[in-house]
């Protein structure tokens, strides 16, 4: 990461990887990744994440306290704020929605190039985009921003009506309905 800014980047990767995959070294130095719910489906990946991560995550972001996981961190004297369930979890659930949505193999091949692109040097958000976004064709920072630089996640309630139904999209809090101010999730 090139600043504390994208703390995310580092631990809500770290703690996705940890979970989905393991690195075998082989004799030729090459690092395949093999993906545990394929090598191991009785370990149950998937589930685990749901009921580590995801759980986690969604109920800290159900807080009026709750942040953006990409958030402006202007020195390090304040890097301690932001070491929480959101840098962790959050993050790692919005990537592997991301990992979800494009496929596993288009996306691994995105943090390929991004990792290859960025090799010991500093990155930041929109260059793990930018690598993902290169091996799908899919705008990735349009996907994505909602779910990094706003806080909180979206509840649809429906309602029917005479002539069908209506939609509405709020921030979901465990308090209640958001108000005004705090309801910005898309």
């Amino acid at each position: 990461m090139k600043w504390w800014d994208n703390l995310y980047l580092n631990e809500g990767f770290a703690s996705l990887v940890s979970t989905f995959t393991i690195i075998v070294l082989t004799a030729s130095d090459l690092i395949p990744v093999r993906l545990l719910d394929k090598a191991f489906p009785e370990w149950k990946v998937h589930s685990n994440f749901v009921s580590t991560h995801l759980s986690r995550a969604l109920k800290d972001d159900a807080n009026t306290s709750s942040h953006p996981i990409e958030v402006p961190c202007p020195n390090s004297d304040m890097v301690n704020q932001i070491f929480d369930g959101l840098s962790y979890s959050k993050a790692a659930s919005i990537l592997r929605m991301l990992y979800s949505y494009v496929g596993s193999e288009k996306f691994l091949h995105g943090v390929s190039i991004y990792l290859k692109e960025h090799l010991f040097a500093n990155s930041v958000t929109e260059d793990l985009w930018q690598g993902i976004q290169t091996a799908t064709g899919i705008d990735i920072t349009r996907v994505m921003d909602n779910w990094v630089k706003k806080v909180g996640f979206p509840v649809i309630t429906v309602t029917e009506v005479a002539d069908g139904i209506h939609l509405r999209q709020d921030r979901f809090l465990d308090s209640g309905r958001a108000s005004l101010e705090q309801n910005e999730t898309i």
